[in-house]
């Protein structure tokens, strides 16, 4: 069971921007994970890339949000 959460419009706004920061593929990483619920290996398929090479993507694309997400709360 996927769990949802409801951005305010400040934080949606928020990661909007953080997502700039992050490049295209990790973009699609992170949406066909977290908005299409697919699993790495599905998402591999999907893209033509091992399920490692997800799983490295999805690891450097979470941590550019979660630094880029610090800084905008920091300021």
């Amino acid at each position: 069971m996927r769990t949802v959460i409801k951005l305010n419009a400040a934080d949606r706004v928020d990661l909007t921007a953080a997502l700039k920061g992050v490049d295209s593929r990790e973009q699609a990483i992170i949406y066909l994970k977290f908005y299409s619920g697919l699993s790495q290996s599905a998402i591999a398929q999907k893209l033509g890339i091992s399920q490692m090479h997800v799983s490295r993507l999805q690891r450097s694309a979470l941590n550019k949000l979660k630094s880029s997400l610090a800084k905008q709360a920091s300021s």
